[in-house]
């Protein structure tokens, strides 16, 4: 028995291992076409449609790879369960409950091919790590600054009112081509620490951001997408638990909402519509409760019929 367990052991070290290498290699290539190409618009006279459509091939480039990574590497069983089509030069918004480190990876590998290019909110400090920063950075992806702690109040308001005009503007140019802009709007991941008593298996949505992006959306915009992650295993997911094949299977569910009641409106400034905003995504996130609790329940019931 020990013997075994020193041997799955081990296999699980040699697979995360091998996993990380690779990943690494992709995002370094990735990096350096990027870096390679990024001058040649200037010295050629090529147009920002000709960036755009390098970045989308980028972009399904590394998340091709990482798919392959995560199923041949890892040991990774995944399914996307939805039942809308996406239009390819479309533009759309879409919100993700945000349950580990190792989402973004989840999302680039798993999503439908035929949505438009991803570009994910992500925190300002991810932009210092060398290849990554770098990466996310020429594709578009927008960051986002953390008030610092010892801040006075109106030092927050001011940091807060300038990242909602820099962030508003980068929604816009963002939503003028074929884009879908991911959201994690509870802002962290979720841990059973840090949980509110109105949830169980998720955090509390912030509505900022989505006002933020809805705000800018364009007209023919195609719509937001509630997008639910759900790892079929009982404690919290980390890269080593992804990508040593411990986590042995992950679920998304999407769903697409008109929301056309909220383009290119003055949500945060109009109190009524920024409640009935926050309204909608509360009754979303309860329905994704509701539906990971489900999941649990049944993957709980499923250990303890196999431990008997």
């Amino acid at each position: 028995m020990r013997i075994r367990k020193w041997f799955m052991l081990m296999i699980a070290c040699i697979r995360f291992f091998l996993a990380v290498i690779l990943l690494v290699c992709n995002l370094v290539i990735c990096s350096s076409i990027v870096f390679l190409l990024l001058p040649l618009p200037r010295f050629f006279g090529l147009g920002q449609q000709w960036f755009s459509g390098v970045q989308k091939k980028l972009q399904r480039l590394h998340s091709a790879n990482i798919a392959w990574i995560l199923l041949h590497i890892s040991g990774v069983r995944f399914s996307v369960n939805t039942s809308d089509s996406f239009l390819d030069q479309g533009r759309y918004i879409m919100v993700v409950n945000h349950q580990s480190g190792v989402d973004i990876l989840v999302l680039l590998a798993l999503l439908p091919r035929d949505l438009p290019l991803l570009k994910f909110f992500l925190k300002k400090s991810l932009a210092y790590i060398p290849f990554l920063g770098w990466f996310c950075y020429v594709m578009g992806y927008l960051f986002v600054d953390r008030v610092p702690s010892h801040a006075t109040l109106s030092d927050a308001k001011r940091i807060l009112c300038l990242q909602r005009a820099r962030l508003s503007m980068q929604c816009k140019s963002a939503l003028e081509s074929p884009t879908t802009l991911v959201l994690f709007v509870e802002g962290t991941r979720f841990s059973p620490q840090n949980k509110p008593g109105l949830y169980q298996h998720v955090l509390q949505p912030q509505s900022t951001g989505l006002a933020l992006a809805l705000e800018q959306a364009p007209v023919d915009c195609q719509g937001v997408i509630d997008t639910t992650i759900f790892y079929a295993q009982t404690n919290q997911v980390t890269p080593w638990t992804l990508l040593s094949g411990l986590c042995k299977t992950i679920h998304i569910d999407m769903h697409t909402h008109a929301c056309k009641e909220f383009y290119a409106q003055d949500i945060l400034k109009k109190k009524s519509k920024k409640r009935k905003l926050s309204e909608w995504l509360q009754a979303i996130w309860l329905q994704k409760d509701a539906y990971l609790a489900a999941r649990y329940t049944a993957l709980f019931r499923l250990e303890k019929k196999t431990k008997v």
